[in-house]
């Protein structure tokens, strides 16, 4: 009998005779939640900065974020690198209706065109050009079918329909050099250019070299403008925020004179409008008139006459009836996270930080929870009130009782989405760092007694510990400034160590390591001890240690930045004269031998559900091999939705599995296939069922226990697929062994933990 035919038999035996087989009911794919594989974008969208018109939508930009809202319905839809834009960080982005196109500028130069088929052209020179400077780009001026591009390098000219760059002018400021332009305007065959301190001009009409110099002429000097246009043959332009008007030599007021704090000038279908703080400015050719608003940052009028403007904080806004509507999609309220812990459905994110020399960055973003796919930002409470630098993100395996740190007074603990309770110097033995009114919380870990463990940097007992049974301990450490900690099997608390003495340069110098023999009432058993980089004191690659984690095996990953090393032996940390050595694991990847990630910056490591690491590097996010020899996967900005290669966080959803990568430029995630585990079945999912005509991803079965043998049969028990699950979650590519397609039917889907003594059995429905 083969061994595919004996597990199954095996499973059926033990569910007539002894009844320990349960089939569950299959759970429906949570709502809001991602398939396997797919990718998603988390971005704060309220504080708009952009927007632009298409035939059928608005769209909006916050300093990350793109959305864009139906003008019909009101529907909001979030846009990012999974549909298939180029960047992050939108510069300048306008519309021409003639051609249907939107084109998108970027603040390192990058351009996206959007074409009336929703395809998108990238158009990356500029962004790969070797000129050294400001590339951004900050102005678009549409005539027929080409847009004349101002940037921060000059003017570029694009032929929209070929998309390819026809001409630049980089080199006419003073002398030939170059000058970063903010907005032109062709009139009457001659280009006007806002420049530093100036308005200069040259004939546009194919006569002159506009990339001489000398072929451009100063029309204005002394003054700053950023808006101008074509009004009628006429320039009109923002000049040190008093809009005038240019003609035939002569320069007067468009209108009443009055400065104003100017947002955007605009032609929109025939008339003329000025966004400005206060007032809108409507001119039809014939009469002005003012429509009234508030606060502006940038405004656009539709095809339908609606106007629409964006604002911090209120997103979207259109105008209707004299009413504001305001349109933003659900998303945390900073682009910058610190540290994730999860628990159930809930993934709480930190957005503050400390300073290069771990000092207070004053940095007031909070703190974010997306729950139940959803993301609630930190609001107005008497707990939380006054904290700022929110840096640790805890969450207790098993009690799920989350914490939050701050480095700036104390930390917060929460049930659920809630703050509860606030603890600080006056109700715990956590102490100011000294001769501050700082009390810095930077690093959390659980032991196997339920003890939470707590590092206070910089007080004179920089490790404390609340006890399962209640009330708080402190102890000090030969050096007290500690941060993140992780605990080992046998009780270990290891903790980053920092200089911030006032001596020597300040910064990571190492591992503080204290063992209390697990009797935290008594100090006369105690051990600590300092690891650098120093042969048989720790072995490290270097001392600038940057995060700490600890594995299934018990092993203890190290970051620096100069690369991973990983104690396999915590055990022999003490005595303290023993030699102790971090290893460097040495894998083979392309044809070559070398150290395991060789000597990038590790900037973070996250273990999953299956014991595989996630390290955050400046060079996208590695997946590891739970036993650490190989690399299983390598995100970048390049290959993936990954809005930057500077990895700071990482956080997996304990139910999903979902990875989030919180980057220097914002938060994207990627469903994967990993979650926790124990040693028997739990609430089985499988997702998507069925499985419909032309799904493509894989489908997934979680709630196994931890590295269940899993088998897929047909309704007649022969075998279609098999594999085993990394921690509770397995998939299934829908593809039998040999990797053809199976049939439409009813599949089975059986697993078995590790020592026999559970099962499961599910059904899937497949439709080819």
């Amino acid at each position: 009998m083969n061994s595919t035919a004996s597990f199954v038999k095996r499973i059926r035996f033990w569910w007539l005779v002894f009844g320990i087989l349960r089939i569950g009911q299959v759970s429906a794919q949570g709502e809001g939640d991602i398939p396997f594989g797919s990718w998603r974008v988390h971005l704060p969208y309220a504080d708009c900065k952009h927007l632009a018109e298409t035939r059928e939508r608005i769209l909006a930009a916050s300093e990350n974020g793109l959305f864009s809202v139906g003008k019909a319905d009101g529907e909001i839809r979030r846009l990012s690198a999974v549909d298939g834009f180029s960047d992050v960080g939108i510069a300048y982005m306008d519309y021409q209706p003639d051609a249907d196109v939107l084109i998108i500028g970027y603040r390192n130069g990058n351009i996206d065109l959007v074409k009336e088929d929703n395809r998108i052209i990238n158009l990356p020179d500029v962004l790969k050009s070797s000129l050294q400077g400001d590339k951004a780009i900050r102005h678009v001026h549409f005539r027929g079918n080409e847009a004349i591009i101002s940037t921060g390098l000059g003017i570029l000219v694009l032929d929209i329909s070929k998309e390819i760059f026809t001409d630049s002018y980089t080199s006419i400021g003073p002398g030939g050099s170059t000058v970063a332009v903010s907005a032109t305007a062709v009139v009457n065959d001659t280009l006007y250019a806002a420049v530093s301190g100036a308005i200069i001009c040259a004939p546009y009409d194919g006569t002159r070299n506009l990339s001489d110099y000398n072929n451009w002429k100063q029309v204005r000097s002394g003054v700053t403008c950023k808006n101008m246009v074509n009004w009628n043959n006429t320039l009109v332009c923002d000049l040190n925020k008093v809009m005038k008007q240019y003609n035939k030599g002569s320069w007067t007021d468009y209108y009443d004179g009055k400065q104003d704090s100017i947002a955007n000038v605009g032609i929109y279908y025939g008339k003329l409008f000025v966004f400005a703080v206060g007032r809108i400015i409507k001119d039809d050719g014939s009469a002005k008139s003012l429509i009234t608003v508030n606060l502006i940052n940038r405004g656009i009028v539709d095809r339908e006459g609606y106007v629409w403007f964006v604002l911090n904080t209120y997103g979207l806004i259109k105008k209707i009836n004299g009413n504001e509507v305001s349109f933003y999609p659900n998303g945390p309220a900073f682009k910058q996270s610190y540290q994730m812990a999860s628990v159930g459905r809930s993934l709480y994110v930190t957005g503050g930080g400390t300073t290069n020399t771990y000092g207070n960055a004053f940095n007031n973003n909070g703190y974010a929870i997306f729950h139940e796919n959803r993301w609630i930002n930190r609001g107005a409470n008497p707990i939380t009130d006054g904290l700022y630098d929110w840096t640790v993100a805890y969450a207790e395996p098993e009690t799920k009782r989350v914490f939050i740190g701050t480095h700036s007074f104390g930390m917060v603990f929460f049930s659920g989405t809630e703050p509860r309770l606030r603890i600080d110097s006056s109700n715990s033995t956590l102490r100011k760092f000294a001769g501050t009114i700082w009390t810095r919380v930077t690093g959390m870990a659980t032991d196997r007694n339920g003890n939470l463990w707590v590092s206070n940097f910089g007080s004179a007992t920089g490790l404390n510990v609340l006890l399962k049974t209640g009330g708080w301990k402190s102890y000090s450490l030969l050096n007290n400034n500690v941060g993140q900690m992780v605990i080992d099997d046998y009780g270990h608390k290891w903790m980053l160590a920092y200089n911030n003495s006032g001596t020597g340069p300040n910064g990571p110098v190492g591992l503080m390591v204290y063992d209390d023999n697990e009797t935290p009432d008594v100090l006369s058993d105690d051990r600590q001890r300092f690891l650098n980089n120093q042969a048989d004191n720790g072995g490290l690659p270097s001392s600038e240690v940057s995060c700490i984690a600890t594995d299934r095996y018990g092993y203890i990953w190290v970051g620096t930045d100069q690369g991973l090393a990983v104690f396999t032996r915590p055990d022999q940390v003490f005595p303290n004269n023993k030699p102790v050595n971090a290893e460097r694991f040495v894998i083979v990847e392309g044809g070559t031998t070398g150290y395991l990630l060789g000597t990038q910056v590790i900037n973070c490591i996250t273990v999953d559900g299956g014991g595989r690491k996630w390290v955050g590097t400046n060079n996208g996010a590695y997946l590891v091999a739970e036993n650490g020899l190989k690399v299983l996967r390598h995100f970048t900005k390049d290959n993936s939705p990954l809005l930057s290669n500077e990895i700071q966080s990482i956080g997996i959803m304990e139910e999903t599995g979902e990875v989030f990568f919180g980057s220097s430029e914002g938060i994207s995630s990627w469903r994967g296939d990993a979650t926790p585990a124990k040693e028997v079945h739990g609430k089985v999912k499988v997702f998507p069922n069925p499985v419909k005509p032309g799904f493509e991803g894989s489908v997934m079965i979680q709630g196994l226990p931890d590295d269940a043998e899993v088998k897929i049969t047909d309704i007649n028990g022969n075998l279609v697929y098999e594999t085993r699950a990394n921690g509770g979650t397995a998939t299934w590519n829908c593809r039998k062994l040999n990797g053809e397609r199976p049939a439409s039917g009813i599949y089975l889907i059986f697993s078995i933990n590790r020592d026999g003594s559970d099962s499961y059995m599910s059904k899937l429905v497949f439709i080819r």
